[in-house]
């Protein structure tokens, strides 16, 4: 069994690297297994925790200092052997929305009482083809955005795909298949938001090499290539990371390198402001130990988090 902890590592990052600031861990009071996956989304109700494992997901709040609130934490959204993956969970007030893979549907389970109870055939979107490996989704305005990727319909590689989730009228629009004019497609897609525009990454599959494409006024613009430090012995581009800073958007990637009695991740940085298309690559890097999992995202002071 293992303790869920929350561990913040932060560094504050004004388009460039500055000051490191920690912060001290946090219990969270109850326990799950080793290998338990973990998702979380945070409003004025606490932190809304989904942790699947074996194919089944479960349902947990807390609030800031790890106590479990009004005894809501193991409620069953799916049971374990029922082949779900990539739980992601988003609120609305008393609503919870758990968005997850399951039977090649992206499916939406729904609670109405803050996670004490769900309705796991609320709604739910076919998928393109087999072979789904990533969906994350986001909560913006009255909706939920996602984004996945997959095998090819046709073809070799993967496609990154985009979609919107209207809870309110359990509507799906505006899919957009995001990597449709690479020649080999993309995958480990992620999003943000800047006003009028949605803005995708991918990482360009086969190359490694990091894009991303906007949504701006529900036109979709031609993809960006977006210049990074491919250092000596850099063997895979493993994920990027779309973040609004001020008037900036910022791509966080991370890449592994190796050579000869020596391996490691590092995490890079390239900006470029939203009212122009020139992107800058930071000459900074974060070094980490290989394979090690990172979180980034922003605060209301513009700064950008790496936990």
């Amino acid at each position: 069994m293992k303790k869920l902890i929350f561990i913040l590592t932060v560094l504050f990052i004004s388009v460039g690297f500055s000051q490191n600031y920690w912060t001290s861990e946090i219990d969270i009071n109850f326990f799950v297994q080793s290998n338990t996956k973990v998702a979380s989304f945070v409003d004025q109700n606490g932190v809304h925790i989904v942790y699947s494992r074996n194919g089944g997901i479960r349902y947990a709040l807390v609030n800031s200092n790890g106590g479990i609130v009004q005894n809501k934490y193991d409620k069953v959204i799916e049971s374990e052997g029922a082949g779900t993956n990539y739980a992601n969970v988003v609120a609305f007030g008393n609503n919870v929305y758990a968005v997850y893979y399951k039977n090649n549907d992206i499916k939406v389970a729904k609670s109405t009482n803050l996670g004490d109870t769900w309705n796991n055939t609320f709604s739910y979107y076919d998928l393109k083809n087999t072979g789904c490996n990533k969906i994350l989704a986001y909560k913006y305005g009255d909706n939920i955005y996602i984004v996945w990727s997959e095998v090819r319909v046709s073809g070799w590689g993967y496609d990154s795909h985009f979609i919107r989730f209207t809870p309110s009228t359990t509507s799906w629009s505006e899919y957009k298949n995001v990597t449709e004019n690479e020649e080999y497609g993309g995958d480990e897609p992620d999003l943000t938001f800047s006003p009028d525009r949605v803005h995708v990454s991918f990482i360009k599959y086969q190359f490694s090499e990091p894009k991303t494409r906007d949504r701006s006024s529900g036109i979709w613009q031609t993809s960006q290539s977006v210049p990074f430090d491919y250092l000596p012995y850099t063997t895979n581009l493993r994920k990027g990371k779309p973040i609004i800073s001020s008037n900036y958007l910022n791509e966080m990637y991370r890449a592994d390198y190796a050579s000869i009695g020596t391996e490691g991740s590092y995490i890079g940085h390239s900006y470029r402001s939203l009212s122009n298309s020139t992107w800058y690559q930071n000459d900074e890097n974060l070094f980490t130990p290989v394979n090690k999992i990172h979180v980034v995202n922003n605060a209301l002071n513009n700064r950008i988090h790496i936990i």
